[in-house]
């Protein structure tokens, strides 16, 4: 019963370790990049998110309004924009945002709370809309009839304005109202996207605290549970060396099955990394996002990579030393003490018959336990037959 009992618990806790070892390695390496804001944060520093963000906007913004009268495409209206949406102010809204979240999945707040204000970027975006508009009017020959209503940007002509100053000011307020460049200058967690039924994100994911919790107590967990797997597999064996065998084939199976992971999925499953493509309604939106989620998931492959490799070098250590330690035996040498066995070089048979060690003749006090046959020659009696008695 006892032997049943640990040929099943040996099978059970070696099982379960190369399972462990898969999973809960993939899971660290996701917990490593999840749990830590700073990484994320650098991410879309790195991949140029904010240097390039406002261009491809620009660009988006020309070709969804090409027949607007304000002029997106003009070199100083969109060098306005650059310069009142630098890239230190996306870094440091973006950021507000990135803690936020992870301020809810804390727990330090019930839910995400930010609150991001651009209506000092709009007020000088508009202003030097309204200001070039004004330059423009102003080389422009005076009108002879001074019409209702006019459009600086594409007048033919300059009205007698009694107060240009004013004017400009006016135009300024309306580029910045409701049906201006920028209705919304304002941008808090009410804002975030919501799904069909109403929901934003951090509603639909209400769980995500406390997932975010036990992923931040993964690495502790996985290692406890691993050193105790680990002792079950080498005191489970036959002997204690046989199990340090088993548990050094273990660890360096597994580690070459994380290793070849991140390979299968670049170059044999291309759709897992399509699957974790965002869509949206700009492109140039879309091709940011998709660079940092790319980022995001070359760097996870790394870490798999990372601790695929060292978990290889702890299998080869624990099978070196498992191999070096072995003791030697006193009859480790008993061939050659014997003359079973040469010391020498050895040399190749002419023949082809093959010599085993137990061909040679060896003369031993041992009695042989087979009997010696009887000979039937020269038997002293015989046996007589009944007929002749």
């Amino acid at each position: 019963m006892t032997y049943w009992l640990r040929i099943i618990g040996l099978y059970l806790s070696s099982s379960l370790l190369r399972l462990l070892i898969f999973f809960g390695i993939t899971l660290l390496g996701l917990s490593i990049i999840v749990t830590n804001p700073g990484h994320i944060k650098n991410t879309f520093s790195s991949t140029g998110v904010y240097d390039n963000f406002v261009d491809d906007v620009l660009n988006d913004t020309v070709k969804a309004n090409q027949n607007s009268s304000l002029p997106i495409n003009d070199p100083e209206v969109q060098l306005a924009i650059k310069k009142s949406f630098n890239s230190e102010l996306l870094k440091q809204s973006n950021e507000q945002i990135i803690d936020s979240f992870y301020d809810w999945l804390e727990g330090k707040s019930e839910k995400p709370v930010f609150n991001l204000d651009f209506r000092d970027q709009r007020k000088q975006i508009s202003d030097k809309i309204a200001e070039l508009a004004f330059i423009r009017l102003n080389n422009l020959p005076t009108c002879f009839a001074v019409p209702e209503t006019i459009d600086p940007f594409t007048a033919g002509c300059r009205p007698p304005y009694t107060d240009q100053a004013f004017e400009q000011q006016k135009l300024s307020d309306q580029i910045a109202g409701p049906e201006g460049i920028m209705p919304d200058a304002t941008f808090t967690n009410e804002d975030l996207p919501k799904n069909s039924n109403g929901l934003i994100i951090y509603e639909r994911y209400s769980s995500a605290p406390l997932i975010y919790k036990w992923l931040s107590y993964l690495p502790f967990m996985l290692g406890v549970v691993l050193i105790g797997l680990s002792v079950a597999v080498v005191l489970l064996n036959k002997t204690k060396r046989k199990g340090f065998q088993q548990l050094g084939s273990i660890v360096i199976g597994s580690a070459i099955t994380l290793l070849i992971t991140p390979i299968v999925f670049n170059f044999i499953l291309p759709k897992f990394n399509n699957a974790l493509s965002f869509n949206t309604q700009s492109e140039s939106t879309q091709a940011l996002i998709n660079r940092v989620t790319n980022q995001l998931t070359a760097d996870f492959y790394t870490n798999i990579l990372n601790i695929g490799i060292q978990l290889l070098a702890l299998g080869i250590v624990i099978l070196g030393i498992e191999k070096f330690t072995r003791p030697v035996s006193k009859y480790s040498d008993v061939n050659k003490k014997s003359g079973i066995a040469s010391g020498f070089a050895k040399r190749s048979s002419k023949t082809n018959k093959k010599y085993r060690p137990s061909d040679v003749p060896i003369q031993s006090s041992e009695h042989s336990k087979r009997h010696r046959p009887r000979s039937t020659k020269n038997k002293k009696y015989r046996k007589i037959p009944k007929k002749e008695i």
